[in-house]
């Protein structure tokens, strides 16, 4: 047995271990709560067939909790609401899908790559809803923190 090869090896993996570690798909992955802050949005809204677009640099905050990718679950809150959410991972990015009381569609997607400058994830959220006679397409985006 040449354990000089050996040591060498487990070496190697344990470097190749940290560096995989140290990924923004690998952090992403696994975090378990996620603290969100939006710095500006654009929406499209139509009220009464007609339409208008404006931008805003609105701020917002959510965290995502108990995130558990296996099972496809979490929960968000903010100061407008507090829900679960359903979570899913694909090509390193973590979907959260919610269905509000009133039927509409918030969608967060967090993205593997960080804001320059920071280990904050990318995040953008889509909001489709309609009330009354008027309709509201809105996304908004900011950072993410992994805690």
């Amino acid at each position: 047995m040449n354990r000089p090869a050996i040591f060498i090896g487990l070496q190697l993996l344990a470097i190749a271990a940290a560096g995989a570690a140290e990924t923004p798909e690998f952090r992403l992955k696994h975090a378990l709560t996620l603290k969100c802050s939006f710095t500006g949005s654009a929406s499209t809204e139509f009220k009464a067939g007609q339409r208008a677009i404006s931008s805003t640099k609105d701020e917002g905050q959510a965290t995502f909790s108990t995130i558990n990718i296996p099972k496809g679950t979490a929960r968000v809150i903010s100061n407008i609401r507090t829900a679960d959410v359903v979570v899913r991972y694909t090509q390193g990015e973590i979907w959260f899908i919610e269905t509000t009381a009133a039927g509409n569609l918030v969608i967060t997607t967090v993205f593997p790559m960080y804001v320059q400058g920071t280990e904050d994830f990318v995040v953008v959220e889509s909001r489709h809803s309609m009330i009354g006679t008027s309709v509201l397409g809105e996304q908004a985006s900011g950072s993410c923190r992994a805690t």
